[in-house]
């Protein structure tokens, strides 16, 4: 493939069959794009066109209907994940991709060094050391330590989204999905989630992002690919 270059789609697409009215609904469609290692990849458009099931498309929520997902694996090699086993997708995920949506989902009644130290739990490290990896991270993002013990649950709209990519954020992540990572947040809280992108581009982390806003887009972005809608 080429130098630099963390996932590459071609003609990706996504269509649903609802069975039962017998319809054909097409959502993304004939989509090819680039991610490269500290680069963010803007996905913008009108509603409908098809972005979020396209993000879904390359972390395996849905299969897609026609295309190839090359993914450029830590062990160098290249992987078509729209064809990749249940295994290597979820090895993929618990280590290499990390996909932030506009919500944040957590157990109940979990503190919030835990959710954020999860992925690192998962990878096998010791709970005392992902838990000190995990405040560390929590004080970069100024995130005040008084709520570190404390659900995310109980959190306003922006200090949930900091905890979100915070999770996403501890294991380093060769690839990172974003769905409208400051929609619904407060002036103050954007910023500070803007600033925490930033630190992910630079540290080497490829982005694709879904954005609406195109001040962001002039702001984050240093490719964008325009969905458009279907027929």
């Amino acid at each position: 493939m080429y130098s630099n270059l963390i996932l590459r789609t071609e003609g990706l697409s996504k269509s649903f069959i609802l069975h039962e009215q017998q319809k054909h609904i097409p959502s993304a469609q004939n989509v090819s794009l680039e991610v490269k290692a500290g680069k963010l990849t803007a996905l913008t458009g009108a509603s409908g066109t098809g972005k979020s099931s396209f993000l879904k498309c390359i972390y395996r929520t849905y299969l897609p209907t026609e295309g190839a997902i090359y993914y450029h694996t830590d062990d160098g090699e290249w992987l078509d994940l729209a064809k990749a086993s249940e295994r290597e997708i979820l090895e993929l995920r618990r280590a290499e991709i990390s996909f932030v949506t506009q919500f944040l989902h957590c157990l109940p009644r979990q503190s919030t060094v835990d959710v954020v130290a999860k992925p690192l739990l998962d990878l096998g490290i010791e709970r005392i050391e992902a838990k000190d990896q995990a405040k560390e991270l929590l004080s970069q993002i100024k995130l005040p330590e008084r709520l570190w013990e404390i659900s995310p649950a109980t959190f306003s709209g922006g200090e949930k989204q900091r905890v979100n990519l915070a999770r996403a954020m501890i294991l380093h992540p060769r690839l990172l999905l974003l769905d409208e990572p400051t929609a619904s947040l407060d002036p103050v809280s954007i910023p500070r989630v803007i600033e925490m992108v930033r630190s992910v581009k630079k540290a080497g982390t490829g982005i694709l992002a879904i954005f609406h806003d195109q001040e962001l887009v002039k702001e984050l972005a240093d490719f964008e690919i325009n969905l458009v809608p279907t027929n």
